[in-house]
């Protein structure tokens, strides 16, 4: 299932600020026994190897924040040009 924040694409700095600091990703089991608090975003996105990408709202940088769990830690994407608003990004298989 993936939730789409309703504050998506929205200029709105007092939003961000809330989910940047609020807003959290989890990653949760079919069966639901395990979870795993994957961190601070929202919309998150499951990549084409597996992995689990989550953005948010970084005021330092005037944009989008994207990260991907690489497994062994996790790392940005620099997908979204800095200042620039945005909606919803997803992978595309080739």
């Amino acid at each position: 299932m993936t939730h789409m924040s309703r504050f998506t694409g929205v200029n709105n700095p007092k939003k961000d600020q809330m989910i940047a600091s609020t807003f959290h990703v989890w990653v949760v089991s079919s069966d639901g026994k395990t979870r795993r608090k994957f961190g601070k975003g929202d919309d998150p996105t499951w990549s084409p190897n597996g992995y689990v990408t989550r953005a948010f709202p970084d005021p330092k940088r005037g944009g989008p924040k994207v990260m991907i769990d690489t497994g062994a830690g996790e790392k940005e994407l620099l997908i979204v040009p800095p200042k620039k608003n945005w909606g919803r990004f997803t992978w595309l298989h080739n």
